[in-house]
């Protein structure tokens, strides 16, 4: 088994949870979540998510989902148009993860520069894994 095999299998051992939590909330049917679950980490292997780079995928792995989930429901529609109860009390993430540019425009729209725009993002994390709404790892 090649190592990016087992790197990726990690990554769905730790996010498939939460990620299949948030597909529950778009979707209709339990049927409906595994299939954009199973959608989004095809997607995420090729396009080798799990081999990035940085602190986390998982901000890169909800805006996969999220956009997943809007091509099979709503297609040819801006990603914006869904709202994610656990991301109520969160503004920049939800406006991270479901629209263009969202961190900018965020950024831009509260006067904030990038660091401390990354601040406020790293807070927002904080209080969903304080909710348990994302995994302490």
């Amino acid at each position: 088994m090649s190592k990016s095999v087992v790197t990726f299998e990690a990554l769905y051992d730790k996010y498939s949870g939460m990620l299949y939590g948030i597909a529950l909330e778009i979707s209709r049917t339990e049927k409906e979540a595994e299939d954009i679950l199973i959608s989004t980490f095809q997607k995420a292997y090729r396009q080798n998510i799990h081999d990035r780079n940085g602190p986390s995928p998982l901000a890169d792995l909800i805006k996969l989902m999220i956009q997943t989930a809007c091509e099979k429901f709503h297609p040819g529609q801006p990603t914006n148009i869904l709202r994610l109860k656990c991301l109520e009390s969160t503004p920049m993430l939800h406006r991270t993860f479901c629209e263009p540019k969202g961190f900018e425009r965020y950024c831009n729209e509260n006067s904030l520069n990038r660091a401390e725009g990354l601040k406020q993002m790293r807070s927002e994390f904080h209080l969903l894994r304080t909710a348990g709404l994302i995994n302490q790892h």
